[in-house]
């Protein structure tokens, strides 16, 4: 995902960058890198600029295969099989799990790791770390952004988009009754886990206290914004399955929409496809061009938030080249030689994937490459309030989040009611720690 790098001669960060120079690589190595499948072309072309800075050292990769919990699966599988690798992506949500099973190597003591952690957003920083220890450099900052179609709220009379939850629901109300562009749900889909969390998170709420306590389960409002969704979704149906599928929002078939930054580029037709696309053209729906993102609404006035994802670079722990995957993991999800978070830039300004990195942001291409396609001051405001995704630091987090969802599918399918299904998901948070905390002899 980026531009140009600078080539190095050196191994790691220079004494000019503010860092202790790496020592150089005894003899070629090679080290293989686990990842996902996502433009694997960007990828290898970073590592093979890597490889260009660091010639005693070659690196297998890109491999192929699926994302999310495919990825973990593998994962899992081959740290308990002793399969080979050196350095890995890492998702957030498996990031305490890893660690407490040792499966990661701590970077805190590696050459330029606290530098690095001092320029991340407080928010990056509560992912990349795991009970005081640094575990991951960043490979992209992926927050919750709410989007719409301007032309939609412009032929119904709307100056702005939805601020507060009352709005969002007065808009998407009219946009239905007026049929807009053929609109029959302004949102598409039933309400979901995720929307319940955007929501309350953009009210200024967290779920969980620093204990890793389910406090969402003793306020009100997060039982007020399940019962509303669901109101939304049976009652006045603004949101459903429109006949135009999932694709909807991408085809002017549906108002509002919820997703990655770095997604909005690519429906306004503006990014390069994936390797699993269409030949390296560019993509987007029917709408591009009319879709735009804005200041996540929320069930309080003024407030504002996101839940965001860290996606990551770690070290396992059973490599014979630590040295060599920290340099490695430096330059993906840090700084070159020149001291430049070049890697990072580039898959901002190439495919819209954010930087998580302070200084990053004053710089001039930062700011102009989301002319066209995105509304960056409405994007800073969000990322400004936002906090990872909750509970993301207890490791049975992703197993009660994958049951939750389906607790809160039953709410919308009228098989539950909001209250019951509340006390549930605090009900599964708590057997899930008693069961972790139970394998650990705690």
């Amino acid at each position: 995902m980026a531009g140009g790098l600078v080539s190095l001669a050196a191994c790691g960060p220079t004494t000019g960058s503010g860092s202790s120079q790496a020592s150089r690589t005894q003899g070629p190595v090679t080290i293989k890198l686990s990842m996902w499948d996502y433009n694997p072309q960007i990828v290898r072309d970073n590592l093979d600029r890597f490889e260009q800075e660091n010639p005693g050292i070659k690196v297998e990769g890109p491999e192929t295969g699926p994302c999310c919990e495919a990825y973990r699966k593998r994962m899992t599988t081959a740290f308990l099989a002793g399969e080979r690798t050196d350095a890995m992506y890492m998702r957030d949500e498996d990031a305490a799990e890893w660690a407490e099973a040792k499966w990661v190597l701590p970077l805190d003591n590696m050459p330029g790791a606290k530098d690095l952690t001092k320029d991340e957003y407080p928010f990056i920083t509560e992912q990349t770390n795991y009970k005081g220890k640094k575990y991951g450099t960043i490979y992209y900052v992926g927050p919750s952004i709410a989007f719409y179609n301007k032309e939609h709220l412009k032929q119904a009379g709307f100056a702005r988009p939805p601020a507060t939850w009352e709005e969002f629901r007065t808009q998407a109300t009219q946009i239905k009754r007026q049929r807009i562009n053929g609109v029959e749900f302004p949102r598409y889909g039933a309400p979901g886990e995720g929307d319940l969390e955007n929501w309350y998170l953009a009210s200024g709420k967290r779920m969980f206290d620093d204990d890793m306590q389910p406090i969402f389960g003793k306020d009100s409002l997060f039982k007020d914004i399940l019962d509303k969704l669901y109101q939304a979704y049976s009652g006045d149906q603004i949101f459903g399955l429109d006949s135009g599928g999932a694709t909807a929002f991408d085809n002017g078939k549906a108002t509002y929409s919820w997703g990655a930054f770095y997604d909005l580029k690519r429906l306004n037709g503006l990014a390069q496809a994936t390797g699993s696309q269409s030949g390296g053209s560019t993509v987007g729906g029917a709408a591009a061009g009319q879709l735009l993102n804005y200041v996540n609404p929320s069930f309080v006035a003024g407030k504002t938030g996101t839940q965001a994802i860290c996606r990551q670079y770690a070290i396992f722990a059973g490599t014979k080249f630590p040295q060599e995957a920290w340099k490695l993991i430096y330059f993906l999800g840090g700084k070159d030689a020149a001291g430049k978070y070049t890697v990072a830039k580039r898959w901002w300004i190439e495919q819209g994937l954010n930087f998580g990195y302070k200084s990053i942001a004053e710089d001039p291409e930062i700011k102009k490459f989301v002319e066209g396609w995105g509304d960056l001051d409405a994007y800073n405001k969000v990322l400004l309030n936002a906090s990872p995704r909750p509970g993301v630091k207890a490791p049975w987090s992703a197993l009660w989040r994958t049951e939750f969802t389906k607790v809160v599918a039953e709410v919308m399918e009228g098989r539950q009611a909001s209250k019951d299904a509340v006390d549930r998901g605090v009900q599964l948070w708590t057997q899930m720690r008693q069961d972790f905390e139970r394998s650990q002899g705690k």
